[in-house]
């Protein structure tokens, strides 16, 4: 006879929440670092070099165009997610009930039934109002805290910590 779920959730899809999914895969991967944060660092410390050497207007000009990178860099962004949600209509209004059973994840929907292991989860990140249970480095399941019992948290922390500890110890 089998057992019931130890803990479970359920997550509403909607463009906020996969804002977060996919701005957290994009945090864990070094182009979009490189991207996001080196550019304005590298016309941050050329505007600081050009005043040190008394070119105010030209270091005026590096930190317009480094403010400038910002905001395009943010509306391009939020423009390209909202782009990707709607794009994806199985996804808007998407209710997922996501079940945790001694050896699995257990994720149901109006798409179907998907039961992960959780030795093939490939990480775990979490942020102050999710859990992004990662099946590969660009697809995961998103687990809303406020939606979570103390019990369910508590749980998937230690699972982050084990499935991180996993994928250090295989590299």
């Amino acid at each position: 006879m089998a057992e019931g779920p130890r803990f479970q959730t359920i997550t509403e899809y909607d463009l906020e929440e996969y804002r977060g999914l996919l701005r957290e895969v994009s945090r864990h991967r070094r182009v979009s670092w490189a991207v996001s944060f080196v550019m304005p660092a590298v016309l941050l410390l050329l505007a600081v070099l050009f005043w040190s050497r008394g070119h105010r207007a030209e270091s005026v000009a590096l930190l317009v165009l480094m403010l400038l990178f910002i905001v395009v860099y943010l509306a391009l962004r939020s423009r390209n997610e909202k782009k990707l949600y709607d794009s994806n209509k199985a996804l808007h209004g998407l209710k997922s009930r996501i079940m945790f059973f001694e050896d699995r994840m257990r994720t149901e929907s109006r798409l179907g039934v998907t039961n992960v292991k959780y030795d093939d989860i490939y990480a775990i990140y979490e942020t102050e109002t999710n859990y992004y249970i990662m099946t590969a480095p660009a697809q995961g399941t998103i687990v809303v805290k406020k939606n979570s019992s103390a019990e369910l948290k508590d749980f998937l922390t230690k699972l982050a910590k084990a499935v991180s500890e996993k994928r250090h110890d295989a590299r």
